[in-house]
């Protein structure tokens, strides 16, 4: 064989390990499996061949099941590259899938929160979360900052948000704390 030759197949056999590991191609849309509509096509092309990648929604369309794991990690990817929109599209579809999962519920506040700024939505989202995960102490603090910082400011329910959750998590260290803390401040 020669240089040529082991060069080219090393460059195919590189890229080929990049288009699959999602480094080279990345979904730029998520459809929901059967849902071929947004379906779009990457093409990744070195001197002498071409590889053809279908889009992640395609490749889970293939399968007869729903994983949330992937619709959560999709829309983790979409968030990190600043895509919100389809951060929000991948996680809103977990959430419909698999209603009784909080993780997508509490993805979906966050994001709301802290970088769409859409409170209204934020907290909807984080109550859903409290509402199926009552012990999840990062809904009640995440719910605290809204309404302490950004949302219903000067009302009481940052206090209400703590109260709750230390009810539905007695002597838990996270909240106590967020419960002096309003204490030392409205005295």
């Amino acid at each position: 064989m020669s240089t040529k030759q082991i060069f080219f197949a090393s460059g195919a056999i590189a890229l080929l390990i990049l288009v699959i590991l999602g480094i080279i191609v990345l979904p730029k849309h998520a459809t929901a499996p059967g849902n071929t509509s947004e379906a779009t096509t990457t093409t990744a092309t070195s001197t002498n061949y071409t590889v053809t990648v279908n889009n992640a929604s395609t490749a889970v369309a293939s399968t007869s099941t729903f994983d949330l794991n992937y619709w959560l990690q999709l829309g983790l990817t979409h968030k990190e590259a600043g895509d919100y929109a389809d951060a929000i599209q991948a996680w809103t579809y977990a959430a419909q899938q698999d209603p009784t999962s909080y993780i997508a519920f509490y993805d979906l506040g966050d994001l709301y929160q802290n970088f769409d700024k859409n409170y209204p939505l934020a907290e909807e989202n984080y109550l859903k979360v409290v509402s199926l995960s009552p012990t999840y102490v990062d809904a009640y603090r995440s719910l605290f900052t809204l309404y302490r910082y950004q949302y219903k400011v000067g009302t009481s329910a940052a206090a209400n948000i703590v109260a709750e959750g230390l009810k539905n998590n007695p002597g838990n260290p996270d909240l106590l704390q967020l419960q002096a803390q309003l204490q030392s401040q409205s005295s």
